[in-house]
């Protein structure tokens, strides 16, 4: 059985959606956002400054085995992710 790439199948994309809109749904997660691609992956500043604020203190209670990469770095990649994600669904329409 051969499966469609959710990235490259606007049909599969909205079908995965649609079933994760409906059967397992997560609190926050407004579904039809990320079907106009306007998926939110880096959340409002308030929350990203507590979870920058855990963030050093995981790193500083030694949390991590390797020392992580920085918090804005993490940011950044998040960014370009969510960026790009958009930018291909609206492709898609």
């Amino acid at each position: 059985m051969k499966f469609s790439d959710p990235l490259s199948s606007g049909e599969a994309m909205q079908a995965v959606i649609e079933m994760k809109k409906h059967r397992w749904a997560s609190p926050g997660v407004d579904y039809e956002l990320i079907i106009q691609g306007k998926l939110i992956l880096v959340p409002n500043s308030e929350r990203l400054n507590r979870i920058a604020k855990d963030h050093q203190q995981a790193v500083s209670g030694g949390m991590f085995f390797t020392t992580p990469d920085m918090f804005s770095t993490i940011v950044e990649r998040l960014e370009a992710a969510q960026d790009s994600i958009n930018e291909h669904i609206k492709t898609l329409k």
